[in-house]
């Protein structure tokens, strides 16, 4: 499979270009909480010896052929002391694989977003990149080939799931969720495509994913609490928040329906505490109230999540209602709205 010149001109000045932004290369829970930058510089050095100048379509050639190499094999998920570091290294390192490469490059579209139109990083670059939705619309292009060439072997993950569902966000976020056209680039020409039809697309496809992976059958287990069982939670609440979004403002019907689904709303932790595991994670549990809420009144990434969660089983009702016959809409259905509503 070909790949682009801009693309292979990304894949070689990551590390660069990272540092150019002001970010640091992107931690992956930063996969579920885009603000979430740490510096990971070390997780570059296995491949360093092939991206140091002068680089060569051979060195290239090379970490293209370990990268579909490692993203031919299933992801293991490991269980007890340092889940966390196990499964990171499971996908970085010697272990790159082509769903880890787009991650780095959505952490990277989402930090050229937030400077301002005219930062003096854009006055460095040359052409259409000096514009900042345009540069960042390039990059989100190269976001699109790791999935693309991450799904060559068909093989479903966790960091695949997240890397769709942030790959949709930067879609609405570049085009909208229901504008007409937005730019994209072909052998070094612009043309326009229909965004509204993309984006419904990119939904279909992150939620194919999302229930062949299970993430919509959280049955109840004794399992306890960890990273991994948390990260599930956080992003399947995401994506069926992301599906009612998505019915609301297209007056489509949703893809998910609470009827056939069972998720849990994820418990309201801290990312520090998930990643530390242990008596940490044992003690910050047994903090929580009886609903799951922290008790310290903090905002975590988690407490907007089951906000997010609740509502949208509020809304599944509703749309049921709202996208329905209209002779279904009774006076005794709509009064059968969960009676949390009358609490938002």
């Amino acid at each position: 499979m070909g790949l682009r010149p801009n693309f292979i001109c990304y894949i070689s000045i990551l590390p660069e270009l990272s540092s150019k932004l002001g970010v640091s290369l992107p931690h992956p829970k930063a996969f579920f909480n885009s603000q979430l930058l740490t510096p990971s510089p070390y997780r570059w050095q296995f491949h360093g010896s092939f991206l140091n100048e002068p680089r060569t379509t051979e060195n290239l050639h090379d970490v293209s052929v370990l990268l579909c190499k490692n993203s031919t094999t299933v992801l293991e998920e490991p269980h007890g002391s340092g889940e966390y570091y196990k499964w990171l290294d499971s996908f970085t390192g010697s272990n790159m694989r082509w769903e880890t490469i787009g991650i780095v490059f959505a952490c990277l579209v989402t930090a050229t977003l937030s400077l301002p139109e005219r930062d003096a990083f854009f006055c460095t670059q040359r052409g259409d990149r000096r514009d900042r939705k345009l540069f960042a619309v390039e990059m989100k292009d190269c976001v699109q080939a790791c999935i693309t060439l991450s799904n060559w072997k068909d093989l479903i993950n966790l960091p695949m799931v997240a890397l769709l569902a942030k790959n949709l966000i930067l879609q609405t976020v570049i085009s909208g969720d229901t504008s007409k056209s937005y730019p994209i680039y072909k052998e070094d020409h612009m043309l326009t495509t229909p965004a509204g039809l993309i984006v419904w697309r990119q939904l279909g496809d992150l939620i194919s994913s999302s229930t062949a992976l299970g993430l919509h059958r959280q049955l109840p287990t004794e399992q306890p609490v960890s990273f991994l069982v948390e990260m599930k939670k956080r992003l399947f609440t995401l994506v069926f928040n992301m599906d009612k979004g998505t019915s609301c403002i297209t007056g489509r019907p949703p893809s998910l329906s609470y009827r056939y689904t069972r998720f849990k709303i994820p418990l309201d932790l801290s990312d520090e505490e998930l990643i530390a595991g242990g008596e940490e994670l044992v003690n910050a549990v047994s903090k929580l109230d009886k609903e799951g809420w922290n008790r310290e009144g903090k905002i975590y990434p988690a407490t907007t999540c089951r906000a997010h969660g609740i509502l949208s089983i509020i809304l599944n009702e509703i749309l049921e209602l709202s996208l329905g016959d209209p002779a279904e809409c009774t006076e005794e259905k709509t009064k059968s709205v969960p009676p949390n509503f009358r609490h938002f």
